[in-house]
């Protein structure tokens, strides 16, 4: 029936009467002869007065929109006598509720007083759980955090000894050099100590830059692939400054004066937001990140 109501409906809101009126008339003839929630008939004798009134069908009209006021007045009238129905209820129900709690009011206090105990207790054992766990917890960060301290410590005094001994390394390399630099025929051939101190490298660089990727590995080409904005000879200052080398001797390694090397250290302190100050430290930081 609601699916006649519904394309009544639609066809009357297209204008189509003929059709509208076809399913109007075939949702009263199902009404008229099955039982219908209260509701839908109050849908239905809204939509024919709507229809009726339409086509000028005053009679009609009349009579759906009696019947939809008397359906209505009655639906309300039930609906009152329900809600009176369910309010003496409700009373009711609240007056031996009522008659209840007061007979066991008393034992709702014992409840009570011994429940407060009981949470009371609770509440005195979890506090002492928690800071038993806070206590551990502390305990345990404790230790890890000596143990982070005994680690980097390991790792400081690691990296300080194997810088120390590079120094040393790159110094002995120097000087090598200089003593085959300074013989009396600069274009004689290496002695088998020098050249192996040269480590098979007849450039000074070369030889150091061998030697310092032994403890920094491929630093000259991560330094190339993450700064590329250094030129080569901004690069191979930032290099030898990880070591602690003099401008003097970066100069001597390069083959360059100790002017240009400062200002190649100016330029590459500008480029990369170095302070004068802690050059070394700041580079060893931006390298490891």
């Amino acid at each position: 029936m609601l699916l006649n109501l519904n394309l009544g409906n639609v066809y009357f809101d297209k204008g189509k009467m003929d059709s509208a009126n076809y399913y109007y008339k075939k949702t009263e003839t199902i009404m008229s002869t099955t039982k219908t929630k209260p509701e839908t008939q109050l849908a239905v004798y809204d939509a024919l007065y709507k229809f009726s009134t339409s086509r000028n069908e005053d009679s009609l009209a009349l009579l759906f929109r009696e019947r939809h006021e008397d359906l209505l007045y009655a639906i309300m009238q039930q609906r009152q006598e329900q809600t009176i129905y369910r309010i003496q209820q409700q009373y009711d129900y609240e007056n031996l509720q009522n008659a209840l709690n007061k007979k066991i009011i008393l034992r709702h206090r014992i409840i009570l007083v011994i429940s407060l105990l009981l949470l009371l207790s609770s509440v005195i054992i979890m506090i002492l759980q928690l800071r038993h766990k806070q206590m551990r917890e502390a305990e345990a960060e404790m230790r890890r955090q000596i143990d982070n301290l005994k680690n980097d410590l390991r790792e400081s005094v690691k990296t300080s000894y194997l810088e120390q001994e590079l120094s040393s390394r790159l110094r002995l390399i120097i000087a090598a050099y200089r003593a085959h630099k300074k013989a009396d025929d600069p274009n004689k051939e290496w002695s088998p100590i020098v050249y192996k101190l040269m480590n098979g490298k007849e450039k000074l660089f070369d030889a150091v830059l061998e030697e310092m990727e032994k403890v920094y590995p491929s630093i000259y080409t991560v330094l190339r692939l993450k700064y590329p904005e250094l030129n080569e000879t901004e690069t191979r200052v930032c290099l030898l400054s990880f070591s602690d080398l003099s401008n003097s001797e970066i100069a001597e390694i390069l083959e360059m004066s100790k002017y240009t090397i400062d200002k190649n250290r100016s330029k590459l302190r500008d480029k990369l937001h170095l302070k004068p100050e802690k050059m070394k430290e700041q580079l060893h930081k931006v390298i490891s990140h």
